[in-house]
């Protein structure tokens, strides 16, 4: 997902409508990426790639913000199995 190397850095309290903005025209610009010595070009992704990136987004912050983590919901689970 590219996600991670443009917001993995950023506090989800940081990430607002410009931010946004901006990976949504970075992802909507060619990309070359070079593995193992070897250079590759991507094109453009689509709006339907994009709105689902950023689907992925709203998901983990939203999880996020609920303080849901893999934890909790174990112990949640846990707890009501009794």
């Amino acid at each position: 997902v590219n996600l991670r190397p443009f917001f993995g850095a950023m506090k989800a309290a940081s990430v607002g409508t410009d931010q946004i903005n901006a990976y949504i025209e970075k992802r909507r610009q060619p990309d070359t990426r070079v593995y193992s010595e070897r250079k590759r070009v991507y094109g453009p992704a689509t709006n339907g790639t994009i709105n689902r990136e950023l689907a992925l987004l709203r998901c983990a912050y939203t999880l996020g913000k609920k303080g849901h983590s893999a934890e909790s919901r174990s112990s949640a689970v846990h707890s009501h199995a009794r």
